[in-house]
This record gives C-alpha cells, sequence and structure tokens, in this order.
C-alpha cells in the first residue's frame, strides 16, 4: 500500500464515513439511484452480483441490500474499523445477500470473481491513482457489465476548495484533525453540500462530515472533460454522465433541448439558456462533447454520477434513449 493510501486509510480509521455509528437514520441514496436506473431502461437487477468499491460503513449499501433481498452484493473497503460498522448493520438487519472483504481498489481484486455491476460511489476521486483504480474495477466486470462512479465536481466545487485551502493554511498539520475540527467551527464552515446533507444533529456523525468535507488528505475534483480523459483507455466501452448535484439539488442529465425523459424527476433543462433563435442556432451547432463543456458553466455540478458500459448494453435496454443520445465511446 503505497504512502498516500495509508494516509486516506488512517483519516478514516479516526473518521469512519458517513458514520461509526450504526444507529444513524437509514440512507437511501444508494438504492434510489439503482431504483431510478431500474425504472427508466428496464435494467433488472433480480439476481445480478454488484460490487460496492469502497463501502465505508455500509450504511448506504446495506440500506440497498435489505431492499433489493434478491440481488447479491459484495462490498470492500480498506478500512477495518469501516468494515466492522458495516458487517454489524447487515447483522442487525439479518441480511444474507451481501459480505464484506478488506481490499485496496489499487492492488489485485480477481479473486472477488466477476459482477453484473461495480460501484464506486464517492471514492474513485480519493485514490492516489484513479485511472488505474478505475482499470482494476473495469477488469471485475462481466461481458455485458455496468458502471457506476460518483466523482467531486471542480466547477462547483470552487467554495468547498476555498474555504478547505484556507483551513489548511491555517491547521499546518494535516493529520492533526481535531485542531482543524475545531478551526472548521471557529471559522462557520460547518455547513454541507449534496453528499454530505445527512442529518448532523448527532456530534460524532457530524465531525466525521466534516472531516471528509474539508480535511481530507487526497481528492481530485472533475469536469465533464476530465471525466472523458479518466474513461479513456480504461477498458470500458461506452459511458454518459447519468445526473449532476448542484448544491443541494440533483438532477438527471441532459444536454438535448427538451429532451424527453420517463422519469417525473428534475432534469438539467437546456433550453432553460437558450433564450433567442441564435442561441438555440449556435448551441445545435456544438458537438456533445462542447455541449458538455457548456453544462458544466451553466449548471456548475459538484459531483456527477457517471454511468458506463460493455457491449451494447444501454442500447438494448427499452429505456435506454437519454443514455444514449448522451453517451460517448470509450477510446481504448
Amino acid at each position: 500500500m503505497d504512502a498516500l493510501t495509508n494516509q486516506v486509510k488512517s483519516m478514516y480509521e479516526q473518521y469512519p464515513y458517513p458514520s461509526k455509528d450504526a444507529g444513524i437514520p437509514r440512507l437511501a441514496e444508494l438504492y434510489n439511484l439503482l431504483q431510478l436506473f431500474a425504472r427508466e431502461t428496464g435494467f433488472d437487477f433480480k439476481d445480478k452480483r454488484i460490487l460496492d468499491a469502497g463501502t465505508g460503513t455500509g450504511h448506504r449499501l446495506v440500506e440497498a441490500a435489505r431492499s433489493m433481498p434478491e440481488t447479491n452484493f459484495v462490498a470492500i473497503d480498506i478500512t477495518e474499523a469501516s468494515l466492522q460498522t458495516a458487517r454489524s448493520l447487515a447483522d442487525s438487519r439479518g441480511l444474507t445477500n451481501v459480505e464484506f472483504h478488506a481490499r485496496d481498489i489499487l492492488t489485485d481484486t480477481s479473486d472477488l470473481g466477476q459482477f453484473d455491476v461495480v460501484m464506486c460511489m464517492g471514492v474513485l476521486h480519493h485514490l492516489a491513482n484513479p485511472e488505474d483504480g478505475l482499470k482494476n474495477l473495469t477488469a471485475r466486470l462481466k461481458d455485458k457489465g455496468l458502471l457506476f462512479l460518483y466523482l467531486y465536481g471542480e466547477v462547483g466545487g470552487r467554495e468547498r476548495m476555498r474555504r478547505k485551502t484556507i483551513v489548511s493554511l491555517l491547521n499546518k498539520s494535516s493529520d492533526n484533525f481535531e485542531q482543524g475540527l475545531q478551526l472548521i467551527k471557529d471559522l462557520k464552515f460547518d455547513t454541507f453540500e449534496y453528499g454530505w446533507n445527512l442529518p448532523v444533529d448527532d456530534v460524532q456523525l457530524r465531525d466525521g462530515l466534516l472531516v471528509d468535507a474539508y480535511l481530507h488528505v487526497n481528492e481530485k475534483l472533475y469536469t465533464s472533460e476530465s471525466i472523458i480523459n479518466l474513461v479513456n483507455g480504461s477498458g470500458l466501452q461506452k459511458a454518459a454522465l447519468y445526473g449532476i448535484t448542484t448544491g443541494q439539488c440533483g438532477y438527471l442529465y441532459d444536454t438535448t433541448p427538451n429532451g424527453t425523459c420517463s422519469l417525473r424527476v428534475p432534469k438539467t433543462e437546456v433550453s432553460t439558456w437558450l433564450s433567442s433563435d441564435l442561441l438555440k442556432a449556435q448551441f445545435e451547432k456544438l458537438n456533445l462533447r462542447e455541449r458538455m463543456q457548456l453544462m458544466d458553466l451553466w449548471f456548475e455540478p459538484n459531483g456527477y454520477t457517471v454511468v458506463a458500459w460493455q457491449d451494447n448494453l444501454i442500447d438494448e435496454l427499452p429505456g435506454g434513449d437519454r443514455l444514449t443520445r448522451n453517451g460517448f465511446k470509450v477510446e481504448r
């Protein structure tokens, strides 16, 4: 294990994410994502084998496993303290469709076998080498496999990074989390963006979220362009932005003006920005990558949910239209 990964592991041993408390309210974000995907595309998760790479304390995964008893889940994390909480949660729910293993995403995980779906939600950007981590995860996919990523957004993350830099300059020592937490509170930076917006009445939970948001020892932020560069050469075949988060809101992603979607949930409405015939005409001339760059500037995402697939998996699904028209081929 490299030195940077050891630092990240040490941080999470002291402040497991989202909390080492098994009694916090159930977190349904992961289950909601999988259900949205299934409802829109027609993809059936029943009897599928799913890997959650970087499960943390497992609060989100356990809720998904509880709600999807006919789906088999395998979860990995580098931090034993987090896995202890995850196992306790699963045991308390009486779950038999989830198992946990201590693993580093940057090392060989071939002993875990192959998976229909691989998820790495809010983890890849913390790795010492995200590109190598993604290649390792792609290698775990079956021929018609599906991969979900959640990555931090650079454009919408500017304010958080500004605050993080202030705290870093004042704290001096990156591993002095207790002093860093006090500085965050004294500076009144103890507010949360989407992704950390959890019930925070519990002091221990709140401190863990603040460490993850403002004191993390390693993170990389992305734009749509750098996401394309990340997936190129990963072994994947096609990819698309499934959704974005901005501030406290989440949206399904679509670069098509007035594009249709079967789900009654908020979607990026490009037409809002195209108030004149000239704007519409110029936008129509743009290719997909140029449209995605504009979307970064218009919507300022602080996070991206990426979906990638092998073969023609999405193209063959009855409701994959939105992803197909916003998808791009991955360069080998």
